[in-house]
């Protein structure tokens, strides 16, 4: 009998509920990680959604800034990074800097090292670049994505924050949720 009372109570509100909307939750992600063998450092920003019940990002926007360590040869560059809702796409990524277009973040390491080669990095050490890729990806992932202190041995985490529960503008077009005076260039 106890059962059928508390079901007669909880069951309107259920049914009420069924078709609620609860608003996805949005995140900003900046850090900063060193690859000292490879000579740079790199700053990102992120920004993106999660869907309510789900634990990663649906759409994101990251901007990465390179930045060459002292002594290193290596020019300054910054990339655009886009994850689209759409299923199944891949990641998006560009870097006008070094003229390449809107291109599939397939085989990331590859083109990561391709883009540090014409960036003019020299002794690039293809396990630093494996970690920065990564770092990179996992910021579109959300809060539950990045990579923090402790979780990579790659490379270095020098600095990480997380904004939860970011309202950002998410009804603006995708490439307007940062600004890229938001990210500071290289000091040199």
């Amino acid at each position: 009998m106890e059962l059928k009372k508390i079901t007669g109570l909880l069951l309107p509100f259920v049914l009420s509920c069924s078709g609620c909307q609860f608003s996805d939750a949005g995140y900003r992600f900046h850090a900063v990680y060193q690859a000292k063998k490879t000579g740079c450092r790199i700053q990102l920003l992120s920004q993106g959604y999660v869907k309510s019940g789900h634990d990663l990002a649906d759409s994101a926007l990251s901007l990465v800034q390179f930045c060459p360590l002292p002594g290193s040869p290596g020019k300054p560059f910054r990339v655009v990074m886009l994850e689209d809702p759409t299923p199944y796409e891949w990641i998006k990524v560009e870097c006008a800097d070094l003229g390449m277009p809107l291109t599939e973040w397939k085989n990331s390491p590859e083109l990561l090292s391709g883009l540090l080669s014409k960036a003019g990095y020299e002794g690039i050490v293809p396990e630093e670049v494996k970690g920065l890729a990564r770092v990179m990806t996992n910021s579109l992932a959300g809060s539950k994505g990045v990579v923090l202190e402790g979780q990579i041995d790659s490379i270095d985490v020098l600095r990480t924050k997380i904004e939860y529960a970011y309202e950002g503008h998410r009804n603006k077009p995708q490439r307007e949720w940062i600004d890229d005076s938001e990210l500071s260039r290289c000091e040199r």
